[in-house]
């Protein structure tokens, strides 16, 4: 239509060349905006009714709320029990699993996954894992996870150092809970009852280094912050590392503080309690400073923060 009234109402043989021009370059766009809104359509139609497998399908029931699909999960030939550092409950579980109750996420194996700060609570049903950079938050929300679904007789299995730090969370966080592996509960017992000791002028124990997970959160601050496509190299103070270094700021994660300072293009990571968090505020960034061999910080002739 458009070549036809050209061809009939205009004069002049370079002016029709344009003019047809004009109109092949119109019609040329108009095919290509179809063709990509079709495609475009196709690839929304085809993720929408895409083909799952029987697994992906019940997850994705399992997470919109479907109690029947996260057990269908939980008994499938491909699930396993977890192991490790766990909590379970010892007799009749009380309460089923709460599905969609600030979670993360649910696996194939329909094992739900909670997220407590930097650290993982696993629940696959019949008892709850946490991560192995768990941190005492963490301990404490699986704790009370674990009495909100089981009651309050526990069974703690894992590493002896993580069933301490079990015993010593719930005896600080006044859980009303008991273990049923006698020598844990005498230690709960133990933490939970005030010492009439007289307070010891021993030096106090040193800081727990930071974990992995802190290291890595660290590293994407540090990324973010130095505004770079690559993420730097961000450690533990080791012993090699005393010396002069370079200030760069302080944090606290989930309860406790650290000290980023700088040597060369490493970034380390030192544990500091609250006195010392509380007088590194004051400085500026790239002030020297001295690490012992310890990881204790220096300022001036010996003065210690």
């Amino acid at each position: 239509m458009k070549r036809a009234a050209i061809k009939l109402t205009t004069r002049g043989r370079i002016t029709k060349k344009l003019l047809y021009m004009g109109v092949s370059q119109s019609l040329r766009s108009d095919i290509r905006q179809i063709v990509d809104r079709h495609r475009r359509d196709c690839l929304t139609i085809s993720a929408r009714h895409q083909r799952l497998t029987w697994a992906d399908w019940l997850r994705q029931q399992a997470l919109a709320g479907d109690d029947e699909a996260l057990r269908a999960l939980r008994a499938r030939d491909a699930a396993r029990g977890l192991t490790g550092d766990t909590i379970t409950a010892v007799g009749t579980r009380l309460v089923a699993a709460v599905v969609g109750a600030n979670q993360d996420s649910i696996t194939k194996q329909g094992t739900i996954i909670y997220r407590v700060g930097l650290s993982a609570v696993r629940d696959d049903g019949t008892r709850l894992q946490v991560s192995r950079e768990v941190t005492n938050d963490g301990i404490d929300a699986a704790l009370r996870l674990a009495i909100q679904k089981y009651g309050t007789t526990i069974a703690v299995s894992g590493s002896d150092a993580f069933k301490r730090r079990v015993a010593e969370v719930a005896a600080h966080s006044r859980l009303t809970i008991r273990f049923d592996d006698p020598t844990l509960e005498q230690q709960r017992q133990r933490y939970a009852t005030p010492s009439t000791t007289p307070p010891s002028h021993a030096a106090p124990p040193p800081l727990a280094p930071p974990s992995d997970a802190i290291l890595r959160s660290l590293a994407e601050q540090e990324r973010k912050r130095l505004q770079v496509i690559r993420t730097p190299t961000v450690r533990r103070c080791e012993e090699r590392d005393q010396g002069l270094v370079q200030f760069g700021r302080v944090e606290q994660i989930e309860g406790r503080s650290y000290a980023l300072v700088h040597r060369q293009d490493h970034t380390l990571v030192v544990s500091v309690d609250d006195a010392m968090y509380g007088q590194l505020t004051s400085l500026k960034r790239g002030h020297s400073i001295h690490v012992g061999a310890s990881g204790a910080l220096k300022l001036g002739k010996g003065r210690r923060l």
